[in-house]
């Protein structure tokens, strides 16, 4: 069953591409004001654990973008979803789009992370604690909500 893209879809969509051609321009711009050296990595206090040279800050937004290439196309592909339901007749409409939207909420919450950590990176910032950890918090609030939505389609 082919699932057809909504406004949720094409906002979520569109707001992805924002941030991942945001992102771009924004380091292109400042490329000459970042460091040679900058932070590459922290620990859970936010504070820097590893350094790396200013090309390494290139590496989030190329995977942001192959995420939200990877996640586009297998929001194609319903059959291969792992659904916690028994897909039926009667409820693979409101299934597969409840799927969809979670799926779309995922594509869009890793999109935000991964552009997020270059700016922070680029500015040679800390990153304020908790910014990771309350990202990753809804993206499960999200998930476990729409878990327990498409439970109710049993």
């Amino acid at each position: 069953m082919k699932i057809r893209m909504n406004l949720f879809d094409m906002i979520i969509n569109i707001l992805c591409i924002i941030m991942i051609i945001g992102v771009g321009v924004y380091l292109f711009i400042i490329w000459g004001e970042i460091p040679e050296q900058m932070p590459a990595q922290y620990n859970l206090s936010g504070e820097v654990s590893r350094w790396a040279g200013k090309n390494e800050i290139l590496f989030m937004p190329a995977l942001a973008l192959f995420m939200f290439v990877f996640i586009t196309v297998i929001e194609l592909f319903p059959r291969i979803w792992n659904i916690p339901v028994r897909v039926t007749a009667a409820n693979i409409g409101r299934v597969y789009r409840m799927i969809k939207n979670m799926i779309g909420c995922i594509k869009f919450f890793m999109t935000a992370m991964f552009v997020s950590i270059p700016v922070f990176q680029a500015k040679t910032m800390s990153i304020p604690g908790g910014f990771i950890f309350s990202l990753v918090g809804v993206l499960f609030i999200v998930i476990i909500g729409h878990i327990v939505a498409i439970a109710r389609y049993r």
